[in-house]
């Protein structure tokens, strides 16, 4: 499954690689592409594994805000 997330607070390119990797580690999450030009995550994941709640959560712990996007 792939799922597209708006992310607000990222201030510098160190912001969208934290994110990526600490999304990369998650169990279920195959790769993440987190940009900070277009303040979006793409996460590419199992959804026996993991869901997009999990992701949002993720994100929310390291100090950011996300949601859904279409």
């Amino acid at each position: 499954m792939q799922a597209q997330f708006a992310v607000e607070g990222m201030t510098c390119g160190g912001c969208a690689n934290g994110i990526r990797s600490a999304l990369e580690q998650m169990q279920g999450v195959r790769r993440a592409e987190v940009s900070l030009a277009t303040k979006s995550a793409r996460v590419d994941y199992d959804e026996s594994q993991t869901s997009p709640a999990e992701i949002i959560a993720a994100i929310t712990e390291l100090g950011y805000r996300a949601k859904p996007q279409a």
